[in-house]
């Protein structure tokens, strides 16, 4: 960078780093509208930081990675890590940033989804995020900082981001149940296993049992036996094809299992369902 584009470039921040470490504290807090290609790094912090991209945008360098950063979006440095960002050449960012650390600093970062396999985020749903790194930073400009409100407002901060990346896991959650039921209703005539469904979704079997447990409170092997249990019942009322044939198609690998199930299902036999004006439903399509 040269002397004349140094000169030129907005900044400004504040250092926090002579004051002790409680759960949570701020160490350093600041803003930059970087200059054309203005790039930071290598370097090297002992606290964690994230940069937040108020406009334009820039690239962000870590291990053998780089990641696109644009207005809206943000990154975390993991303490001792090397890493470099460079604002990009006809749109420069302006970012404000907020360093921390403490005792509970790695478990709130965690909470919030950062890895150092997923070390960048976007938040554009609403103001609320830019508003408290903004009162942050001015907070440490004042003459009379104090370190508990700017704690709070890294608090609050921070609870943008948890709050994001826990709806984000629901939402993730929800797509994977709902896509192991698609699978299942256009799968249920054939010889599938949950380790099949797992495979497909590409997730593993265990935590397909989990989330089943969770979302429909029973697992996915109960759910695709009444699903074909549920197909059964209106093959026995709506075809004229026999049990056997009817259970064979729905999965089933014996007319004596599905005799069986039908039964502990429902308390009444196939065939006397199919003789007499009965309806059941054991379960709904979503």
């Amino acid at each position: 960078m040269t002397l004349e584009s140094f000169l030129n470039m907005d900044f400004d921040f504040h250092n926090n780093k002579a004051q002790s470490f409680g759960d949570i504290c701020v160490v350093d807090a600041g803003y930059e509208k970087c200059p054309s290609g203005h790039s930071f790094g290598p370097y090297r912090r002992d606290y964690y930081l994230i940069h937040f991209v108020m406009e334009g945008k820039g690239k962000y360098y870590f291990g053998d990675k780089e990641y696109t950063i644009e207005k809206d979006c943000g990154f975390i440095i993991f303490p001792e890590d090397i890493t470099t960002y460079t604002a990009d050449i006809t749109d420069p960012w302006y970012y404000y940033w907020v360093g921390f650390n403490g005792a509970k600093a790695a478990d709130l970062v965690s909470s919030c989804g950062f890895t150092k396999e997923n070390p960048v985020f976007k938040y554009d749903k609403d103001i609320f995020l830019k508003e408290q790194i903004k009162l942050l930073f001015h907070q440490s400009k004042k003459m009379d900082f104090n370190n508990l409100t700017m704690t709070g407002y890294l608090y609050l901060f921070l609870s943008s981001l948890y709050r994001q990346h826990e709806q984000l896991v629901k939402d993730r959650v929800q797509d994977y149940v709902d896509r192991a039921i698609v699978y299942i209703q256009n799968h249920f005539t054939k010889d599938i296993t949950v380790e099949m469904i797992a495979k497909n979704l590409f997730i593993s079997r265990s935590y397909l049992f989990r989330i089943f447990k969770s979302h429909l409170n029973m697992s996915p092997s109960e759910h695709l036996q009444e699903y074909r249990l549920d197909k059964a019942c209106v093959l026995l009322k709506q075809s004229s094809h026999n049990i056997t044939d009817i259970a064979l198609y729905c999965g089933f690998k014996s007319v004596s299992l599905f005799c069986k199930a039908f039964k502990k299902k429902f308390s009444i036999s196939a065939l006397k369902f199919r003789n007499n004006n009965i309806t059941l439903t054991s379960i709904k399509e979503p």
